[in-house]
């Protein structure tokens, strides 16, 4: 799961316990948390206050290290926006120095890792390129920070793709959309290189291979209903949450649902009985098959090579083209 940090901040304990109980029931981790710093503290221009960002960052961290997560990915497009009347310059001191001496203390005492995310020139006037959070980084010097690469973001700049290899080392979370499908899901026919990326993340010595889809997925609850699958909507948690995400794979998350503003976790109905939740990643596997136009077919069992005679047409379901149902 990949939580909405400040929301975090907001919960009240039995809540959180309540979804620590959840999550381990289930047996989907807590691995991140987005959004570190809300809107309405400014962490660059005039108006900065540290002892308000040390009390939230402090109680915050606290809070996500109690679910188990590791990593907080600090994006915050409204926090970090350089006034206009603001030199770039002085906003980098503020970064830096907000990394170094009140980021890094937090994140070492909860045992947690800040991952700056660059955002496009679209949504904020700083750190807007993977070249530009890797400078903060090193500036920053502190082993508590480090990178995260979001490739619609990535694409959106138009960075060279290579350049993932310049921080070797440094990359501590991915998150993943499409660029040339309007920040929808990744598809095999949306004109993105998928496997370039991952190939360079694998040369790039990234560890954890752990990438959260943060795209848009409009239909995805029309296909749950079109295949007899149901949403189950967990108040207490999902009032809080930013996402829901499933495990596809032991190395890959993703998100699979948010409805207003609360997330909404996918659970499968077989008859009488609710499969456990687990079973979502068999899910978006089955959606993303029925997204690219594969779909099962049934083909005639050869009986014993036609020597004795079968009553019963014996079919088994595999995917290809011809169908000899």
């Amino acid at each position: 799961f990949e939580f909405n940090f400040s929301a975090v901040y907001k919960a009240e304990k039995s809540e959180l316990s309540e979804a620590k109980s959840f999550l381990k029931e289930i047996g989907i981790p807590c691995c991140s948390a987005n959004c570190m710093i809300p809107g309405e503290i400014k962490v660059v221009g005039p108006e900065v206050d540290y002892s308000k960002i040390d009390e939230y960052l402090d109680k915050a961290s606290e809070k996500l290290s109690f679910l188990g997560a590791d990593t907080v990915v600090f994006g915050s497009g409204a926090a970090r926006r350089c006034p206009d009347d603001w030199s770039y310059e002085t906003a980098t001191e503020q970064l830096v120095k907000l990394c170094r001496e009140h980021i890094a203390p937090y994140m070492r005492k909860y045992n947690l890792t800040c991952a700056i995310e660059p955002l496009r020139s679209g949504e904020c006037n700083v750190i807007t390129t993977a070249a530009s959070g890797f400078e903060i980084c090193q500036l920053a010097d502190v082993p508590e920070v480090k990178l995260l690469i979001d490739l619609y973001h990535f694409d959106s700049e138009n960075e060279e793709r290579k350049s993932i290899l310049n921080y070797s080392g440094h990359i501590q979370h991915i998150h993943i959309a499409s660029a040339k499908n309007n920040r929808y899901y990744p598809t095999a026919t949306d004109g993105v290189d998928y496997k370039e990326f991952f190939d360079l993340l694998r040369q790039s010595d990234y560890k954890s291979m752990r990438v959260s889809l943060e795209g848009r997925y409009d239909d995805f609850a029309r296909f749950l209903a079109n295949n007899g699958f149901a949403v189950y909507q967990h108040k207490s948690v999902g009032a809080y949450l930013h996402r829901y995400v499933a495990k596809l794979y032991h190395n890959v998350a993703l998100s699979v649902g948010r409805r207003g503003n609360l997330a909404f976790l996918i659970q499968v109905y077989n008859d009488n009985s609710v499969a456990h939740a687990k079973l979502a990643r068999e899910l978006v596997i089955a959606y993303f098959r029925f997204e690219n136009g594969i779909r099962p077919v049934y083909k005639t069992i050869d009986t014993c090579a036609g020597e004795f005679k079968s009553y019963v047409p014996y079919l088994y379901s595999t995917y290809e083209d011809e169908n000899e149902s």
